[in-house]
C-alpha cells in the first residue's frame, strides 16, 4: 500500500479510540516513518488495534500482559513485533485518558536501544500536554 493509503487506514482505525487515547501528532509521523516501503502496515497496524484495546479495557493493568511495561516516571511502553518490525510506543495517563507520546523502531541484540533518550522525550511531549 501506498503512503497515502497506508495513512488513512492508519487514521480510521484510531479514530474508535478517539475518546480514551489520545495520538501525539508525532506517533503518527513517526509510524509512518518506521514503516516507509515495508509492506508490513496492515498487520502492524492490526497488531496497534490489539494493543488500544487491551490499553483501552485494563488501563495501568495492561503491564501485567507481555506486551506492555512501566518505564519509570509515569512513561509506559506498547510492544508491537510483526513481520520483522520491532516497534515501542511510548505512553502515558492523565486525565482519564491514555497519551501515545513516542514511537520508535526498537534494536535488538547488542546495539540494543537505550531508552534513556526516548522517555525523555515522551515526557516533554506529555509536559506539553499539560501546559
Amino acid at each position: 500500500m501506498n503512503k497515502e493509503q497506508a495513512l488513512q487506514l492508519l487514521l480510521k482505525l484510531l479514530s474508535p479510540f478517539q475518546d480514551t487515547i489520545w495520538v501525539h501528532e508525532s506517533v503518527i509521523k513517526e509510524l509512518m516513518s518506521i514503516l516507509r516501503n515495508s509492506g508490513a502496515e496492515k498487520r502492524v497496524f492490526d497488531l496497534l488495534v490489539a494493543r488500544l484495546k487491551s490499553l483501552q479495557d485494563y488501563w495501568n493493568h495492561a503491564c501485567d500482559q507481555r506486551e506492555f511495561e512501566l518505564l519509570g516516571g509515569g512513561i509506559y511502553s506498547m510492544h508491537i513485533a510483526a513481520a520483522g518490525m520491532n516497534i515501542r510506543i511510548l505512553y502515558a495517563f492523565a486525565d482519564s485518558k491514555a497519551y501515545l507520546l513516542h514511537a520508535f523502531y526498537e534494536r535488538e541484540g547488542k546495539n540494543h536501544t537505550d531508552y534513556t533518550g526516548k522517555v525523555k522525550l515522551a515526557q516533554e511531549r506529555l509536559d506539553e500536554l499539560k501546559d
